[in-house]
């Protein structure tokens, strides 16, 4: 089991398997200490225009500004049910550790890098995967998961929400 007191310094030190978060401010120095990992990426342009779209049209339904950066929304079908978006992560940010009630979604690696940190289906210690080219997992109903941007990272989320986009979100631990 993963010491959290040992640094993590790059993708080698991040543990594949971690005990549950006790605390938000636990869930923080985690996360902190994983977006702070050095990287030597190139240029994200998919990121750089989609975080501009975010930027621009803050008034477009299909847009959600965060502090992290921010959603875009490709496809709502079926009452809001059927969800396609981009989740657009600035390096160093992270997501809320959250779970849903109803909603299964799959993520995939568009651009860029970072951690995912979920709970395996009827377990309790809680997994990493590193998020880049390749990385695609699907999430069930009521899988704990939060997004670490290690750089500026693009993911796509496709899902099915039954309560409609967002409506059953739960959150444990928000970000700084």
């Amino acid at each position: 089991m993963f010491e959290r007191s040992r640094p993590i310094r790059s993708l080698h030190d991040v543990p594949s398997r971690i005990a549950p978060f006790s605390s938000q401010q636990e869930y923080r120095s985690f996360c902190d200490s994983v977006a702070s990992i050095e990287h030597a990426l190139s240029e994200a342009p998919l990121f750089q225009k989609l975080l501009g779209d975010i930027n621009s049209r803050a008034n477009d339904p299909m847009i959600i500004q965060t502090p992290w950066g921010g959603v875009f929304v490709e496809s709502l079908e079926n009452n809001n049910t059927i969800v396609e978006k981009n989740l657009v992560v600035k390096g160093g940010k992270y997501l809320a550790y959250e779970k849903h009630e109803e909603k299964i979604e799959e993520l995939t690696w568009k651009e860029g890098l970072g951690v995912l940190i979920y709970r395996p289906e009827d377990e309790t210690e809680l997994r990493t995967a590193i998020i880049q080219q390749g990385f695609a997992i699907k999430l069930r109903p009521g899988q704990e998961h939060a997004i670490i941007a290690i750089s500026d990272l693009v993911v796509w989320e496709e899902s099915l929400d039954p309560k409609g986009m967002d409506q059953d979100l739960i959150f444990l631990y928000q970000p700084a």
